[in-house]
């Protein structure tokens, strides 16, 4: 009875394992490295190690070591142990004669009993005599042979694979790969791969290292293999590749490799990746000291692993539902020798080669064994008719090949077509796979997206709101659109009639089912006409199906009903059920050439729109089993009235109004404009790509102030209906023309040359008015339609300053007719210009100096003369800050009068003034003056005298 204390527990098993150990080794077992402690449960293997490592010195360090290996490997060790020496050691050599015949081993060995007959090789014997034609057949058999040395006799492995293939018969059909009859120590390894990969099958560790070499498809795996010595002298290795794949692999660095003492070095192995399949090898290194130091011979398993795979190229491709599409994937062979690639095809609904999806993409799972031998050495689709290929897998539910395999030279470019046919919108990947195992593997992708179905046909009960289907006709016409008509706000309510058979996937279906046939059983429905029967559509429609879906497929053709969920695209002006419930029955066949007798099921619809227009609808019907497309369209009239608008402008200059048109249908519009009215202009063609909008701009120019109306039709082409809009327009005053700087001399004629233009289409006569004196020229001026005509302008004015006014020109043919409108003649044509006059002063009549002290007044005297016989008046205007005088003066006729003016300099300096006298009968003349103020005379006062200090 075991203590419940774990310290005591531990020590009492240690004791217990301590003596069977010791019982064994004096019965002859072989376990001086197996320890007490190496028989423990985890529980005591972890506080004794526990307790260990309390200790200084311990020893040993069990604190890194693997436990379940450790024990796994103990416990094997002493029960192979207990065997021998408590189970073998009772069988007898009294029974070994029936073992052997001495005739089967007549000529090889003495036909005494051999001198190491040990129960183990007697067993061995028993077991070689026993399997060997089992394993090896009749003709293969090894010759017979004493067991007499371990390490002699069981060299060629063929001994271990009789005892493999004694006890584990589903391992004869590898053992039998091994050569019976031994010429080389090449055969030896051979046999010996093939006895140690069948003990790896069991699961014996036989404690040979493997190295994976991983890397992506068609590029080189590099490995370190690290070679540490404990020796004291350096150890050289001759290095071998063995194995059926070792010519794909390489030793860069040489097939030696010397290891320091006390040292470790590094020993790369390459791998030229090619080829899918995983391949493996044997690396053997093997001592060849030159000091005749022997050490241990080193093995490693070598294996490669595709990690990643890139595509040659990736192909894109739409196609809507239940309509095949042949995509075209151009291939190219890369390598330098010819080969004939077999086409293999893997599905996913996700892109298999992106990084993060790797672990678990279909591209990784066809790497494995089986599908590559499937897919090189299938032999079965080799006398199938071209064109009847399929999947990789057998589960590629979209796409299939044309061809099985494909022949091509090196550098050799060709097309490969892939039959696309999908059931279920959306994205899917196809991996598309080139394999020949002689020459290697290529991989290219196809990312085929599946849009919605094309419009399928629908029937509804006759209406007069329906323009489709005649009210007199049969109501179970199909129609691809369904076309509605109704006024502005009206409410339709109709009644529409779906087929409960959707013809385009049981097309579909008949037709995926054909490609996926074999040669014999498509030549066979071709003669009893039943390509197109229900059970090749069921079989297709099953396989495209989970497991799960599958089962409710099968349960719906039993008189269920499938339910439909209702998409609109159009919903603020269509409304239907948000789901539809379609009846199957069990007995109904398909009707190719009207899909309406098989029944339909009532859809109740309701339109209503706010605005003039045609209006597009889907209706998109989708299930767990097939998706439907639907088209409704309404044309949208008006209730009869129309749009006003009102316009603007100055006479000359244009104003235009963009009119907005929406095309919310599917069609493209083309709309034809025509326009009336005196000055409104348009485009007489507008076209509006479906779905956009557009706008038509109507321009209106007025040549004249005027106030005119008009119309505007906008008529659609493609649904007739007609947009109408009422027009006003009004044209103001016109802007001018253009702006004129004169700059000119008082008492001068300055002569300036203005281009008027004629907008209209009439030779016209245009009257000249301005209002400005200063301003003359000729008074009216003849201009061609069209046409600009040069008028001269005359400028003399009589005085200084700037003036600003316009000139304007007006049709001369209304000007009897202003005094009937009082100046508002509709129709009159005017332009004008803006005049801007800078006019500077002339010479001045004299000039006269003036001096004056400063703090004192001096008065200037200037004589003006009227030469006139009426009295003359003048405006007087002074320039000048110390200056003063009368503003105006009044000359009696021919009489001679004196202007007086007065400087009042406040302090000394030298300044500029002038006297300017203005009239409208004279003009103007002007003096200068310079101003010259004085210092005052120095004033001397009388000498005053004091004493200091008083």
């Amino acid at each position: 009875m075991f203590s419940s204390d774990i310290d005591q527990c531990t020590h009492q098993l240690l004791q217990q394992h301590e003596a069977m150990l010791t019982f064994l080794r004096v019965q002859g077992a072989s376990l001086c490295h197996i320890r007490p402690e190496y028989l423990l449960d985890v529980q005591e293997f972890k506080h004794w190690c526990s307790l260990q490592s309390n200790e200084e010195d311990h020893g040993l360090d069990y604190s890194s070591v693997d436990y379940e290996s450790l024990s796994k490997r103990s416990w094997t060790d002493v029960l192979l142990q207990i065997y021998k020496v408590l189970v073998l050691c009772r069988v007898s050599e009294r029974g070994s004669n029936s073992y052997l015949n001495p005739e089967d081993i007549d000529g090889i060995l003495p036909v005494s009993s051999p001198p190491l007959a040990t129960p183990a090789a007697l067993l061995a014997q028993h077991a070689l005599q026993e399997h060997e034609k089992t394993v090896w057949g009749t003709g293969g058999v090894p010759s017979a042979r004493w067991i007499v040395n371990f390490d002699l006799d069981l060299t060629d492995g063929l001994v271990l694979a009789a005892l493999l293939a004694a006890y584990c018969p589903f391992l004869i059909s590898s053992l039998q790969r091994m050569y019976t009859t031994i010429n080389s120590l090449e055969q030896i390894l051979h046999n010996n791969i093939i006895v140690a990969q069948a003990l790896t099958a069991l699961s014996l560790n036989l404690d040979v290292q493997t190295i994976t070499l991983s890397g992506g498809l068609h590029s080189t795996f590099s490995k370190q293999v690290r070679l540490k010595s404990p020796s004291s002298e350096p150890i050289k290795y001759q290095v071998y590749i063995l194995g059926e794949d070792a010519h794909l692999f390489s030793l860069p660095n040489g097939s030696s490799v010397t290891i320091p003492p006390k040292a470790s070095t590094e020993l790369a192995v390459h791998f030229s990746c090619s080829v899918f399949q995983p391949m493996e090898a044997v690396l053997l290194l093997i001592s060849s000291s030159p000091s005749g130091l022997s050490s241990t011979t080193l093995a490693f398993n070598l294996k490669t692993h595709v990690s990643h795979i890139t595509p040659i190229n990736t192909v894109k491709c739409k196609s809507p539902c239940y309509q095949q599409k042949v995509i075209q994937v151009p291939i190219n062979n890369p390598f330098k020798k010819e080969a004939t690639f077999r086409v293999g095809l893997v599905e996913s609904l996700f892109n298999p080669v992106e990084p993060e999806k790797k672990k678990n993409s279909p591209v990784q799972k066809a790497s494995s064994n089986t599908n590559i031998k499937k897919m090189t050495s299938d032999k079965s689709c080799g006398d199938e008719m071209e064109g009847k290929g399929s999947d990789f897998n057998g589960k590629c539910s979209e796409f299939l090949s044309a061809v099985r395999s494909v022949c091509l030279k090196p550098g050799q470019a060709d097309t490969l077509n892939i039959h696309y046919l999908p059931f279920f919108p959306g994205t899917k990947y196809c991996s598309v796979l080139l394999g020949c195992p002689q020459v290697g593997d290529m991989v290219y992708m196809v990312k085929a997206t599946a849009e919605l179905p094309l419009p399928s046909p629908l029937t509804a009960r006759p209406s007069a709101n329906i323009v489709s289907i005649p009210s007199n006709s049969d109501p179970a016409v199909l129609v691809s659109v369904l076309s509605l008509h109704c006024k502005v706000g009206q409410v339709c309510e109709e009644l529409l009639h779906v087929p409960l058979i959707n013809m385009a996937r049981e097309q579909a279906l008949a037709l995926w089912g054909q490609r996926s046939m074999s040669a014999d059983e498509y030549r066979r429905r071709m003669i009893t006409h039943t390509l197109h029967s229900s059970t090749v559509k069921a079989t297709t429609a099953v396989r495209k199906l989970s497991k799960q879906m599958a089962q409710l497929f099968r349960g719906v053709y039993q008189g269920e009903e499938v339910e439909y969920s209702v998409e609109v695209s159009l919903p603020q002006k269509f409304a239907l059920p948000s789901t539809v419930t379609v009846p199957v029955r069990e007995e109904t066949r398909t009707p190719w050439e009207n899909p309406a007798d098989c029944g339909c099921v009532d859809i109740p619809v309701r339109f209503q729109a706010d605005c003039v227009g045609q209006f597009t609808c889907q209706v998109i019907l989708r299930s767990w089993c097939d998706t439907r497309v639907y088209v409704l369209e309404a044309q949208v009239t008006s209730q009869g009235g129309s749009v006003h608008l009102d316009f603007s402008s100055p006479a000359h200059r244009s104003v235009t109004q963009d009119i907005p048109l929406h095309n919310e249908t599917h069609q493209d519009w083309r709309m034809q404009a025509e326009v009336y009215g005196e000055g409104f202009s348009g485009p007489k063609v507008l076209n509006v790509p479906a779905g956009t909008r557009a706008c038509y701009p109507l321009t209106f120019h007025p040549s004249a102030r005027c106030t005119v109306t008009g119309k505007l039709s906008l008529h659609n082409d493609h649904d007739g209906t007609e947009h109408v809009f009422t027009l006003g327009g009004v044209g103001e005053h016109p802007l001018p023309v253009d702006h004129v700087l004169l700059q000119c001399s008082a008492g001068q004629t300055t002569h300036t040359v203005m281009n008027v233009p004629n907008y209209s289409q009439n030779k016209l006569t245009l009257k000249a008015e301005t209002d400005l004196s200063a301003v003359s020229g000729p008074p009216s001026l003849e201009i061609e339609p069209g046409q600009s005509a040069p008028y001269t302008l005359v400028v003399s004015s009589l005085k200084r300053g700037e003036q600003t006014g316009n000139v304007s020109f007006t049709e001369m043919y209304n000007i009897q007719e202003a005094d009937k409108h009082k100046g508002n003649v509709p129709g009159c044509y005017e332009v004008h210009f803006s005049l801007e006059i800078i006019c500077k002063p002339a010479a001045p009549i004299k000039l006269i100096v003036v001096q004056c002290v400063a703090q004192s007044s001096v008065a200037i005297e200037i004589p003006v003369k009227n030469p006139r016989g009426e009295p003359l008046r003048l405006d007087v205007y002074l320039e000048g800050d110390d200056l003063s005088g009368a503003n105006r003066i009044s000359i009696p006729p021919g009489e001679t009068l004196s202007y007086k003016a007065t400087f009042s300099p406040g302090a000394v300096g030298k300044s500029t003034g002038s006297v300017v006298f203005q009239s409208e009968q004279m003009g103007e003349f002007w003096y200068q003056l310079e101003l010259y103020a004085l210092p005052p005379p120095v004033i001397r006062l009388p000498e005053d005298c004091c004493q200091l200090g008083k």
